[in-house]
């Protein structure tokens, strides 16, 4: 049997969890893989068996207490203005236990601009409501505090990166470009821009400057080896946790992360150093860029890839090309076929399912050389399949104390780009490895 981790469209939330949890064994799932299928979280498998139990128990309480509404529940809603600025409110939302669980979705659903204000806590009932029209549904009673952010990047900032990359725009050079045979990818994965590392405990320093001047040096490295291969396209991914956290200081499913830079500062420096970069490789050859969402970042790293597709397109320089849909990516050049996704999700369902062949069956049926290319893991690992080559690639981010404390150490820090033939395929990979040099 297939593994089916995708909540079906006609599932409660509890209903998917109960399923997930039953087909576990039958679908060779490991306690801890299901508990961060679940709830985007790792943890042990000792720990994620005590929790999965108790969700278990949760569910099969709810099921023996379902109660209902009464007809004026209306009226019960309340908002209340703080003399701190913050919103305490109570509303009755039709949504589902998924939403529950985002604070970016409960401010969505509130009506809140999460880049200008921050959940402080919530809550929230199940109920049952009955009406002739609909018949039964389900609502949530949420009550919600959020506050104004202190640090934040609002549409005003967006807007001021945005007109600043304009201005810039106005002095960028126009190149001619040959044709060639070679294509060049530079996917960097899981850059993590802003993550800040304290080398007295992971042994690596880590903040906004080191992890700029890294990137630098890495798309530098790559563009020199390249060189007299007559390059006449490269592939320049964005996103795949290229930030290492939403505006709020949180990844985009809440997990508090350990940051340098303000948010506001983190999007302009990020942003700009991205633009660096596609300058840098612009000069060699036209640039494709396709964004590629992460677990970190979906959101900021969207808006930085737009703010620069917007730049690109006014500027009326030939060269750059942008692909900013939030959607699994593939490539084609030649007889190469490149699928992109950064793994946290579908990492086993790209194994194990016709993903490919299913959502790009005209360039599999002209191809012969494909792979898939995915982050999130931080380490290289290739396996060959079904004709498809599965490809984790590694990362120049230097660990947090998170990931210290939990024994996630020894991957080689380094970044890999890719040469493709435009007929013979992968023909060479070269890496670049992040040495400390004080060790």
């Amino acid at each position: 049997m297939n593994e089916n981790t995708t909540k079906n469209r006609n599932e409660t939330w509890d209903d998917y969890v109960w399923r997930m949890m039953e087909e576990r064994s039958e679908n060779s799932i490991e306690y801890d893989e299901l508990y961060e299928i679940l709830f985007n979280e790792q943890i042990s498998i000792t720990e994620a068996r005590k929790r999965l139990y108790g969700v278990k128990q949760s569910i099969i309480a709810r099921r023996d207490n379902d109660g209902s509404l009464p007809d004026n529940y209306l009226e019960k809603e309340t908002f209340e203005l703080k003399a701190d600025g913050s919103h305490e409110l109570v509303k009755f939302i039709t949504a589902c236990e998924e939403d529950m669980k985002s604070p970016d979705r409960i401010m969505e659903i509130l009506g809140y601009d999460y880049l200008e204000w921050e959940l402080v806590s919530s809550r929230h009932n199940r109920w049952n409501v009955y009406s002739k029209a609909d018949g039964k549904q389900l609502l949530y009673s949420l009550r919600a505090v959020v506050k104004p952010r202190q640090v934040q990047i609002s549409s005003e900032k967006i807007t001021e990166i945005i007109n600043s990359l304009e201005i810039k725009s106005k002095s960028l050079k126009s190149y001619n470009y040959s044709e060639g045979d070679f294509m060049l990818e530079i996917p960097m994965m899981d850059v993590h821009f802003n993550k800040v590392s304290d080398k007295r405990i992971t042994g690596f320093h880590s903040d906004s400057e080191t992890i700029k001047t890294e990137f630098l040096s890495v798309v530098k490295y790559f563009l020199e080896k390249a060189k007299g291969k007559n390059i006449e396209k490269i592939i320049f991914p964005i996103g795949q946790d290229y930030f290492n956290s939403e505006a709020g200081n949180m990844t985009t499913a809440g997990t508090p992360q350990d940051n340098d830079l303000p948010p506001d500062l983190m999007f302009e420096k990020g942003t700009d150093l991205l633009f660096q970069a596609i300058e840098m490789c612009r000069k060699i050859a036209p640039v494709f860029i396709p964004f590629v969402k992460g677990n970190h970042d979906t959101n900021i790293a969207y808006y930085a890839c737009s703010s620069l597709n917007r730049m690109y397109k006014y500027s009326n320089i030939e060269g750059v090309e942008f692909d900013i849909l939030p959607k699994r990516k593939y490539i084609e050049y030649g007889n190469c076929l490149i699928g992109y996704t950064h793994g946290n999700k579908e990492r086993t369902r790209i194994e194990k399912e016709n993903i490919m062949q299913n959502e790009a069956k005209e360039a599999w049926g002209r191809t012969c050389f494909r792979e898939w290319h995915v982050g999130h893991e931080h380490h290289e690992e290739v396996k060959e399949l079904g004709g498809i080559k599965y490809r984790k690639i590694n990362s120049i981010t230097a660990n947090d104390n998170w990931h210290y404390e939990s024994g996630y150490v020894g991957a080689l820090r380094m970044a890999q780009a890719f040469l493709w033939h435009k007929n013979m395929g992968l023909l060479d990979i070269y890496n670049c490895p992040i040495i400390d040099i004080e060790s």
